[in-house]
């Protein structure tokens, strides 16, 4: 039991690290979220 869930816990990694990888080196990537922008916007909301 413990055994398959190891496999299936480093699979998941793999999968994910395979894709994160696909995604940031794609060159139609979007390109990454502004967080300051957005902590800005979120802050103006709450008040």
């Amino acid at each position: 039991m413990r055994r398959n869930l190891g496999i299936a816990t480093l699979l998941a990694v793999v999968v994910i690290a395979v894709a994160g990888w696909w995604f940031l080196l794609r060159d139609d990537a979007p390109p990454p979220p502004d967080l300051v922008s957005a902590t800005q916007v979120a802050a103006a909301a709450q008040s």
